[in-house]
């Protein structure tokens, strides 16, 4: 028996990862990696059947070896690694490292190919980058597909939905037989970019498919949820790939995913606490659509100083009835003495809210106007302009504490936070620990122009703006540059009106889930 380790393609990932894979007649080949001071066995060895060899042997393998504790293993191009079976060694030159990965996507066999999408679905091997995802999306379309139901397997996809930021949901159900019992992996993908997707397999109890335990294993939670980001945002028709146990010669279940708003994805995330049993679980679904913490230092443009008598920018969640739009513009006015440029945070200027502003301007010396009316605040100031962002109900009570006509701001990012501390002796200090976990009301101003650029990308997490705001005022807290100042909140009645204080499901609103998002990112960063 020829027990020769055949080599197809070796190839180096980020983090210390190599990926081997080819064809071996030995059953238990006791493959081993040689690499500068480094000898080790595989931390992941995949044996599957290849059609190429006509055989249903296994005698294809596909190998990931972890060297990141031995960062100096693989720093030197030049120097060639070995793959070593026993006292038989394969020479694997530097230059094959950097190139055998797109040559692989482009000529393996398919059961290599899919067996590394599953290992990518699962953490062992890193998702590839972006010169690499073109390929190997191209390759997913051009394979064969699995039917959603066969002889070995039923496989719903009951829902799929992405965000236009990229945030995406799905929920279905998976009945095996024995011979394609385990776990499930998903990969989701566009255009352009491909995602790893965080599957609760057995997370739904669906006792509605006890009519198939006569031909597939029926266990009575059979239903799955899946939760994923990608990158950027998504990018033309958007697929989830569902990859069955044991089915390497096939992609797998191919589905279209819905684009929807980023509420409906929340929407479902909440429903599927109620749906598991384990809250982890459901924590690592919401975790899967956020973005990576390790978000980068905050950085603010360069601007002239604003003058003494610049506009307000008044980015407005109006929470409360509409006329009240009047006396919320009204007392600003009157505090400040400034100019009112009013950005409206409603998706539609209705007659109540437009006559609101036309009553406040014709009272008021100072101009009035409504610059933007929409759910998601400028991305760039039109001219100099001390942006102030608040809800109404707290302008309601705190507008007298709004910097007036002459005063400039002394640190880049003021924030006034309504917080019972703020009444009791020394409790002043305490409230910068308790602004991000506790989350009270606020308002918040600053320079404009060297504000908005630095919310723009904090946006696409924060189902209401408000939270982007938040996590803003976080970031410049670690960097020195934010003053919290303390506010009694004796007398202070939140709005209800408005749609950020619309319930995504049952009591919960856009408030209470970025709440938990920002709790999770917090978890992470630790």
């Amino acid at each position: 028996m020829d027990l020769k380790l055949h080599v197809d393609f070796c190839f180096s990932c980020p983090g210390g990862r190599v990926v081997a894979a080819g064809w071996s007649q030995n059953p238990r080949p006791a493959l081993m990696i040689h690499a500068g001071s480094a000898s080790l066995p595989p931390a992941h060895l995949v044996r599957f059947a290849r059609r190429d060899l006509r055989s249903l042997e296994p005698f294809g393998y596909l190998a990931v070896f972890d060297l990141s504790d031995h960062p100096d293993a693989l720093d030197d191009p030049s120097e060639d690694i070995f793959l070593a079976v026993g006292a038989e060694h394969s020479r694997i030159g530097g230059a094959r490292l950097s190139s055998d990965a797109r040559s692989m996507v482009e000529i393996g066999v398919d059961e290599a190919f899919f067996a590394l999408l599953r290992l990518m679905a699962g953490g062992a091997v890193p998702m590839p980058d972006r010169a690499l995802s073109g390929p190997v999306i191209t390759r997913i379309r051009a394979a064969r597909a699995l039917p959603a139901e066969a002889e070995t397997h039923a496989l719903s996809v009951d829902l799929g939905q992405v965000a236009g930021a990229g945030q995406g949901v799905a929920s279905g159900w998976f009945l095996p037989t024995a011979a394609t019992q385990g776990a499930l992996h998903a990969l989701a993908f566009d255009d352009r970019q491909l995602a790893r997707v965080t599957m609760a397999q057995g997370a739904v109890a669906r006792t509605d498919l006890a009519a198939y335990a006569d031909r597939y294993v029926y266990g009575g939670r059979d239903g799955w949820l899946a939760a994923f980001r990608f990158a950027g945002p998504a990018s033309g028709a958007a697929r989830l790939l569902v990859m069955l146990p044991g089915q390497l010669a096939e992609s797998g279940v191919i589905h279209p995913l819905t684009q929807v708003a980023a509420p409906q994805i929340a929407r479902l995330l909440v429903e599927a606490r109620l749906w598991q049993e384990d809250p982890e679980g459901a924590d690592a679904l919401h975790r899967a659509t956020l973005t990576a913490s390790d978000a980068p230092a905050i950085a603010l443009p360069d601007s002239p100083p604003l003058p003494d008598d610049a506009p307000l920018l008044l980015i407005l969640d109006h929470d409360l009835a509409a006329p009240d739009l009047r006396d919320v513009l009204r007392r600003v006015a009157q505090a400040t003495g400034r100019a009112i440029d009013l950005h409206l945070l409603r998706p539609t200027l209705t007659p109540d809210l437009r006559d609101a502003i036309a009553g406040t301007a014709r009272e008021c010396p100072q101009p009035v106007r409504i610059v933007a009316c929409t759910p998601q605040p400028p991305v760039a100031a039109e001219g100099p302009a001390l942006l102030v962002y608040a809800r109404s109900s707290v302008l309601f009570h705190l507008a007298g504490r709004l910097p007036v006509r002459g005063d400039v701001p002394g640190h880049d990012l003021q924030v006034l936070a309504l917080d019972v501390l703020a009444s009791l002796p020394g409790g002043a200090g305490r409230i910068a620990s308790r602004f991000g976990t506790d989350r009270p009301a606020f308002l918040c101003w600053g320079d404009a122009a060297r504000l908005l650029p630095a919310l723009a990308p904090l946006l696409g997490d924060a189902l209401v703006p408000e939270s982007a705001f938040r996590q803003l005022a976080a970031q410049m807290d670690a960097a020195g540059r934010l003053e919290i100042l303390p506010a009694d909140p004796t007398g202070f009645h939140a709005g209800d009106q408005g749609p950020f204080a619309a319930p995504l499901f049952d009591s919960l609103t856009g408030h209470d889930f970025d709440a938990l998002s920002a709790r999770l990112v917090q978890e992470d960063a630790r």
